[in-house]
């Protein structure tokens, strides 16, 4: 390897409030990261864009003329509902439990939902944010964590979910914008928030193969990624699947070579962020990973990893393997959509809403 930071390559790194600090100018140049995933503030806070949408636009727009350039993708989670990184002006996005309840598995109705979907997909296209980590193909059952599965799943059932997920990501793709199948294999069974702590399954390893890792492997034609869970197995508390390589490589095979692997978030999800994740997640050969928090932890997590990398090279052949997987990562969601200037950019983001709002106001949803 000529240059070890070209390790940044493999992260995601999460920025929030839409802010081009001198801090993050000065990250992009020291560390060549292959995307930005934009995340928020609480909405009560002071730092949230989204209160006033006249000047959250305009924020928004500026942040994206400055960053573009910079990285190889952007990336949201835009699912709808309460995980929701763009809010008005763009469309008030439903949750996936409102969208079922609105829109029956009918033909017809999932054609007028793919319309609807494409339009909130083509708003993420003009403003060059080309990769979604949703949809969420959790399947919701009862005795689920409410907090973290609840509205955020289509269904109880394969059958029923999967009709809505697959409008989900066509409509996205038919806009070019890349889908993000989570949390593999299914956080619905689970009565733990990853976010929180190690979130332990309730039913053994061969029920959750049986019932909620299908409809990943149904849908894999349909989207462009796949974002492991923090999760363990009773009979094995400790044993993280998102960091078992074992785990990851037999996945691997199962699945489309055409799929990008990423972790779900390894810097701030309590359940692993004090494991140092990032550098078992560099073992396990993901083709992203995803740390959000601040900049200052995410350089730490990056000089780890590089030096970690270095010490793991020892000849041609170790390097050799290194560089097929960079050039693997470097072939994910590249675009090459122009940001248009800010009255023009703002015109097609209102035209946009206004016509999804119009497909929702028939449906009577709010």
């Amino acid at each position: 390897m000529k240059n070890f930071k070209d390790i940044s390559k493999f992260f995601i790194v999460g920025v929030k409030d839409f802010k081009f600090t001198p801090e993050l100018e000065s990250f992009l140049k020291e560390f060549p990261v292959a995307g930005l995933a934009l995340f928020n503030s609480p909405h009560d806070a002071a730092d949230n864009i989204w209160k006033d949408p006249e000047s959250a636009g305009e924020i928004f727009h500026e942040f994206l003329t400055k960053v573009k350039s910079r990285v190889q993708f952007i990336a949201v989670d835009q699912e709808g509902g309460r995980v929701r990184r763009l809010r008005k002006p763009f469309i008030d996005l439903p949750s996936a439990q409102k969208i079922t309840q609105t829109f029956t598995s009918s033909a017809k109705d999932l054609v007028v939902l793919e319309e609807f979907y494409s339009l909130v997909a083509n708003q993420m296209t003009i403003s060059g944010v080309n990769l979604n980590f949703a949809p969420v193909c959790d399947l919701h059952i009862d005795s689920t964590n409410k907090a973290v599965v609840g509205d955020r799943s289509f269904g109880s059932s394969e059958t029923a979910a999967l009709p809505y997920i697959q409008s989900f990501c066509r409509a996205f793709r038919s806009q070019k914008v890349a889908t993000t199948l989570k949390h593999f294999p299914g956080h619905g069974p689970t009565s733990f928030d990853s976010h929180e702590k190690i979130a332990t399954y309730f039913k053994t390893k061969q029920e959750v193969e049986r019932d909620d890792k299908p409809i990943f492997l149904k849908l894999q034609s349909e989207a462009d990624a796949i974002m492991t869970i923090h999760a363990s197995f009773k009979e094995d508390p400790e044993g993280i699947l998102s960091l078992d390589k074992d785990f990851l490589s037999k996945s691997k095979k199962e699945f489309s070579k055409n799929l990008a692997w990423i972790s779900d978030d390894l810097l701030s999800m309590k359940a692993v962020s004090e494991r140092k994740p990032w550098l078992t997640a560099y073992d396990c050969e993901y083709d992203f990973i995803l740390i959000c928090d601040t900049l200052e932890k995410s350089v730490q997590c990056l000089e780890e990893t590089i030096r970690h990398s270095e010490n793991k090279v020892k000849n041609f052949s170790d390097e050799e393997n290194l560089e097929k997987r960079l050039k693997r990562s470097a072939g994910f969601f590249n675009s090459s959509t122009e940001l248009a200037k800010f009255a023009s950019w703002k015109k097609q983001i209102l035209e946009t809403s206004e016509k999804a709002h119009e497909i929702l106001e028939k449906r009577q949803i709010s």
